[in-house]
């Protein structure tokens, strides 16, 4: 009663999956060098507007002028002082005759002092705990 059928089986015979290789070089080092150009050429196209991204929107707004040069002259008055000895004693002709010099000129003498020291600075206070 048993028919002898072969046995067929409702699957398909299944193939081998195709492997893919590795993507070759040239598409991957074309497309790298396509994108740094055109980053290039973005930040390029920027600049030249006037807006550099790294100093922001307002930068050639916020441009301060220059301090300008201050000269300080130093005007340092020296007084040199210099003492000449007394002339020698002269004959002078007096009513009574001549004298032997009992008179003499001497030149004025001024004299300087130094200025005062400054005061000495207040001592430093500070808080304690």
């Amino acid at each position: 009663m048993t028919e002898n059928r072969p046995e067929v089986s409702s699957e398909r015979p299944r193939k081998r999956p195709v492997r893919r290789g590795k993507p070759s070089a040239v598409p991957v080092f074309s497309a790298l060098a396509i994108l740094t150009v055109a980053g290039f050429s973005y930040l390029t196209v920027e600049l030249a507007r006037g807006k550099d991204p790294a100093l922001g929107s307002d930068a050639i707004a916020a441009v301060t002028p220059k301090r300008p040069v201050i000269i300080r002259k130093v005007i340092k008055r020296r007084v040199i002082t210099t003492v000449t000895p007394a002339p020698a004693a002269s004959p002078s002709y007096t009513a009574g005759g001549y004298s032997s010099g009992g008179s003499s000129y001497s030149a004025p003498s001024t004299s300087y002092s130094a200025p005062a020291p400054a005061p000495a600075p207040a001592p430093v206070v500070t808080a304690s705990s």
